[in-house]
């Protein structure tokens, strides 16, 4: 087989030209989602691509639809600058490669090397078993393997599924890809009818491994925005000197993450958990007092801050904020902060910097209530 992996080696490195229809429809790829509401759906197309080479798309496509959307949030290596996908290079994949004329030409391309006639006469017996001899009475292209003629005329129409090779693969991943054939071998070519791939079609990417996939995991996927809950009420106006308690509930789609993501036969499991916050107050509008050293896990009330119970007015709190003149259309923002994690057999990734996810919270007003004491004589 040395003979065979050297000739394909050769061939796919002198003829490959997939990568032309693949660029045009990574062109199509989701952008990263816009903003919204802070729920996470698990429907996918949601987070975007990256890069933009062959194995890039596939990549993406794999795992398009398994990455929850978080509109509103941010993406999770925001903090590190790969946010949009990171370069992950995937040396090969199974898809469609050739109609039936186009693997006939390509066996016979076999035929005129010398170091592969071998492997020109291996192939021929599986693909085309009676040579040039008319199909076998009663003969369909879903009768193979082996097959006859391979498959040029016959009925009903398809391709042939192969290992296509990715543009820019070094010397070692196209020769793990070619002992993927060699493993194979014969039967390195798998026929789809009517559009429906082969059900015995392989699934792997030689080469790909569960770390090249945690890291554009993590280059793609969306925290979600913060669900914050406030002593100020939903709709009110904020009042001067009054100060305000700011907490999330934990264990909520908004400060927990927790699925699997899969390609190729490659499988990693991803976890986000929000751990902080902190609060930045509209000072441009209103000037004000922040606190957000309070702003982080509490057991007792699985929060993150001190729920607000009624505490009196004169009770500064450690996660909130207090304007000291009235304002308009004031926006504080929430930098939530989370530990992101995606581990798999035997591995862990995460990223160098813990992404930090910013939310702008509803406008409102900040009123002023006074009195006024008026003395008033005694009969």
């Amino acid at each position: 087989m040395h003979r065979k992996l050297s000739g394909r080696a050769v061939l796919a490195a002198a003829i490959l030209t997939f990568s032309c229809a693949l660029s045009a429809a990574w062109s199509a790829a989701p952008a990263q989602a816009a903003s919204g509401s802070s729920s996470c759906q698990s429907s996918g197309g949601s987070s975007g691509g990256g890069g933009g080479s062959d194995g890039d798309y596939k990549l993406w496509v794999a795992v398009n639809s398994q990455i929850p959307s978080c509109p509103g949030g941010g993406n999770a290596s925001q903090s590190d600058g790969t946010g949009g996908g990171v370069s992950v290079h995937v040396p090969c994949w199974w898809g469609e490669e050739f109609d039936p004329a186009g693997l006939e030409g390509y066996v016979q391309g076999f035929e005129a090397t010398s170091s592969t006639d071998n492997w020109y006469m291996i192939l021929a017996a599986e693909y085309d078993k009676n040579g040039t001899d008319p199909f076998t009475a009663g003969y369909t292209s879903d009768a193979g393997p082996p097959w006859e003629s391979y498959n040029v005329g016959s009925s009903p129409p398809g391709e042939w599924y192969g290992l296509i090779l990715n543009n820019g693969d070094t010397s070692d991943q196209l020769t793990a890809c070619t002992n993927e054939e060699d493993a194979r071998a014969p039967e390195m070519f798998y026929w789809g009818d009517n559009g429906n791939p082969p059900a015995d079609l392989p699934t792997n990417a030689p080469g790909f491994t569960a770390e090249d996939l945690a890291k554009y995991v993590e280059s793609v996927v969306q925290l979600p925005s913060a669900d914050v809950l406030t002593s100020q009420g939903k709709g009110t106006k904020a009042t001067v000197g009054l100060p305000i308690w700011y907490w999330q509930d934990e264990g909520t789609a908004a400060t927990l993450m927790n699925y699997e993501v899969c390609a190729f036969d490659v499988c990693v499991h991803f976890t986000a958990k929000a751990v902080s916050f902190s609060i930045v107050a509209d000072t441009a509008k209103s000037p004000a007092t922040t606190w957000s050293s309070g702003c982080t896990a509490h057991t007792a009330t699985n929060t993150l801050g001190t729920p607000y119970t009624s505490q009196p007015a004169s009770t500064n709190p450690s996660c909130g904020v207090l304007y000291t003149a009235r304002a308009t259309q004031v926006s504080p923002l929430v930098l939530t902060t989370w530990h992101v994690a995606i581990t798999w057999a035997g591995g862990r990734w995460s990223p160098p910097a813990n992404p930090v996810i910013t939310t702008v919270l509803d406008q409102s007003a900040v009123q002023d209530i006074q009195s006024v004491n008026q003395a008033t004589s005694t009969p």
